[in-house]
């Protein structure tokens, strides 16, 4: 699923991809996102960012990503339904909520072993290890977000390395079984 599904998003075999998965509201945040984005692609060639998802911001964060000059970098995905598959296509995940409860989609992208970067809201913290399965940043910091982007795009042995580590710990916590036993 990983080649057919970068085929057809148009991933070249060197580009690493970036990709979140929300809603496009304003608790997600990803004029933030963008932000860090520009400020990263400013720098980082052979990295794309994918937005999979809808909501009331979408065409507000087009513009932000037209004028930004990452528009031909950044693609607006619209609701997917074969999120499983987007997320073998991943190099890294990414979750830049200023309001979050334990987000499913970070728990998606930890069993499809996918290191990420996530801002320290809600229940990031209790998902992402960071220096083992990620890396955690304040809410609403473009820069930091910045930053801990590049630092992972620009490391594919530590990525894999971290999403090995996010399966496994999405498997020791986070299965269905799991969190249903401690909630008993």
């Amino acid at each position: 699923a990983r080649d057919v599904t970068r085929g057809e998003l148009g991933l070249a075999p060197d580009e690493v991809a970036v990709v979140t998965v929300a809603s496009l509201t304003p608790a997600k945040a990803q004029h933030v996102l963008i932000e860090a984005f520009a400020a990263l692609a400013r720098s980082v060639a052979g990295v794309r960012l994918f937005l999979a998802g809808d909501g009331p911001r979408r065409a507000a964060l087009e513009e932000q990503a037209r004028g930004s000059g990452v528009a031909g970098r950044v693609c607006f995905l619209g609701v997917r339904r074969d999120v499983p598959a987007l997320l073998a296509a991943a190099d890294l995940f990414v979750l830049s909520s200023v309001r979050e409860g334990l987000s499913l989609s970070l728990l998606e992208a930890m069993r499809a072993g996918r290191a990420a970067v996530a801002t320290d809201v809600g229940g990031s913290r209790e998902a992402v290890v960071p220096g083992a399965t990620g890396l955690v940043v304040p809410p609403d910091d473009a820069a930091a977000l910045a930053a801990a982007l590049g630092e992972l795009v620009a490391d594919g042995a530590r990525r894999a390395a971290w999403g090995a580590a996010a399966r496994r710990r999405w498997e020791e916590r986070f299965t269905a079984e799991h969190m249903v036993r401690d909630t008993e």
